[in-house]
C-alpha cells in the first residue's frame, strides 16, 4: 500500500478539522448541584466550579451578570478577566464592607464605569435598600456555550471557605426569557446603589412556570408578610395523596444556618405548630442564635422533631470550621390546594430579620418532585455524615 507524502496530509487533516469545526463549549443542565466539604477536591468545589466554568464558557458579545456578597476567590477574578479581555461584558456587584484584594483588583482592571460595557461596583450598604447588605448570591449569563439565558442562584459565595467549610447549594435554570429578564432587571437596580422608591418596590416576587422567585428587601415586612412564615401557612399536614409525604403526613425539611432574633423566633414556633397539627418536621442547622436552640433542642429531646447540629471543630481549637450554610425547605404533601405537592425553597437569604426587610437577598421556590428528591438526597447526606442528631 502506498504511502501519501505528508504534503498531502496535512492539508486533508486540515480540511476534516474545519468541517467538524471546534470542539463543542460546555453547557450547564438545569437543576440543583451541591458540593461536599468532606470530600475530595472535585466534590469540596463542585459550587465553585460550576460558576468558574460558565464564566470560562461564555462566549464573545455576550454578557455575565455577578450579583454576590463575597469573592475572594483568585481564580474567579481571573476568569472574569479573561472573559472581559475576549469580548464578554463583565458586570458584578459586590459588598463594600467585605471587598477582598481580588475584588479590588477585578474593580481595577474593569473599572466602575456602568456606562462602559464591563465593570464591578461595590454596594455601601444593600444596593436596592437603605440599609443592610449586599448579601444576594446569583449569577446571570446570556449564552455559556450552546444554551442562552442561564441564570444560577446559590447559597455560597465565591470563595474557598464556601467549598471548604459549608455545605452549599446552587440551583440553575436555562432557557427561560421571563426569569433571565427579571434577573437581570433586579441586577440593574442593584446596580445604582440607591434605595429603590417607593419603598414598596423594592420587594419584587416574579412567577414563571414552575419557579417564583423572591427578591428582597421588604422595608414593611413583619411575620404576617414574611414569604418564608407565608408559605409554612400553605402548609396542610393531612390529606396527603399520591405517594408525597412521609407515612400519609406532609414533611417539612429545613437546612439552614444563620436562624435568629424575633424573626427566626416565629419561624421555629411554626414549624413546632406544624409538628402539632401532624407534620413530620426535621432540622439540620449552622448557626443557631440562642433563643432559637432555645426553643428547638428541648422538642427534640422530647421527640417531638428531629434535629440535627452540623457544627463541627475539626482541628480541635475551640472555632466551628464546617456546617450548613444552605438556606432551603423542603415540603412534600399538602401544600395549599395541592395534595401532593413537591416544594423546594433555596437562595441566599438566612432566618434573621436583616435577610428580611435590610439588605438584598433572593429566594427561589421550586415546584418539581424530581428537584426536591434532589435536596432530599443532599439533606440525607449531611445528615449521616456531617452532623449529629439532637436528643
Amino acid at each position: 500500500m502506498s504511502k501519501k507524502p505528508l504534503t498531502v496530509l496535512l492539508p486533508m487533516v486540515l480540511a476534516v478539522t474545519l468541517l467538524a469545526g471546534p470542539a463543542a463549549a460546555w453547557s450547564p443542565d438545569d437543576g440543583p448541584q451541591f458540593n461536599n466539604p468532606k470530600g475530595n477536591v472535585g466534590q469540596r468545589f463542585k459550587v465553585i466550579n460550576r460558576i468558574e466554568r460558565a464564566i470560562a464558557n461564555t462566549p464573545r458579545d455576550s454578557t455575565i451578570r455577578i450579583a454576590t456578597f463575597l469573592m475572594d476567590r483568585r481564580q474567579a477574578v481571573d476568569e472574569l478577566i479573561a472573559a472581559h479581555k475576549r469580548g464578554v461584558n463583565v458586570k458584578v456587584i459586590l459588598d463594600r464592607e467585605i471587598a477582598s484584594a481580588p475584588s479590588r483588583r477585578l474593580r481595577a482592571e474593569l473599572g466602575s464605569n456602568r456606562k462602559h460595557r464591563s465593570w464591578a461596583v461595590f454596594c455601601k450598604n444593600s444596593c436596592r435598600g437603605a440599609r443592610g447588605q449586599m448579601h444576594t448570591k446569583f449569577y446571570v449569563f446570556s449564552r455559556v456555550g450552546r444554551t442562552e439565558r442561564v441564570v444560577m442562584i446559590s447559597s455560597g459565595n465565591l470563595n474557598n471557605g464556601a467549598a471548604n467549610m459549608g455545605w452549599n447549594d446552587i440551583y440553575t435554570i436555562t432557557k427561560s426569557l421571563p426569569v433571565y429578564n427579571r434577573y437581570a432587571k433586579i441586577h440593574a437596580e442593584m446596580s445604582k446603589d440607591r434605595p429603590v422608591m417607593p419603598k414598596r418596590q423594592r420587594y419584587r416576587t416574579h412567577k414563571s412556570g414552575r419557579y417564583k422567585s423572591y427578591f428582597l428587601p421588604n422595608p414593611f415586612a413583619r411575620k404576617a408578610k414574611d414569604p418564608v412564615y407565608r408559605a409554612m401557612q400553605r402548609v396542610h399536614c393531612r390529606g396527603v395523596r399520591k405517594g408525597a409525604g412521609r407515612y400519609g403526613r406532609t414533611a417539612v425539611n429545613v437546612s439552614m444556618f444563620w436562624w435568629a432574633d424575633d424573626r427566626g423566633v416565629y419561624l421555629a414556633r411554626k414549624l413546632l405548630a406544624l409538628r402539632r397539627e401532624g407534620c413530620r418536621v426535621s432540622i439540620t442547622y449552622g448557626a443557631p442564635g440562642h433563643r432559637v436552640a432555645r426553643i428547638l433542642k428541648p422538642a427534640a429531646r422530647q421527640g417531638r422533631i428531629a434535629l440535627y447540629d452540623s457544627r463541627r471543630d475539626r482541628n480541635m481549637n475551640g472555632v466551628v470550621d464546617l456546617r450548613v450554610h444552605t438556606k432551603y425547605m423542603l415540603v412534600s404533601g399538602h401544600y395549599g390546594k395541592d395534595r401532593s405537592s413537591w416544594q423546594v425553597f433555596t437562595g441566599s437569604g438566612n432566618w434573621a430579620h436583616g435577610s428580611l426587610s435590610g439588605g438584598d437577598e433572593v429566594m427561589l421556590r421550586v415546584t418539581s418532585r424530581r428537584a426536591y428528591k434532589r435536596y432530599m438526597n443532599h439533606y440525607d447526606l449531611v445528615r449521616r455524615v456531617g452532623a449529629w442528631q439532637v436528643r
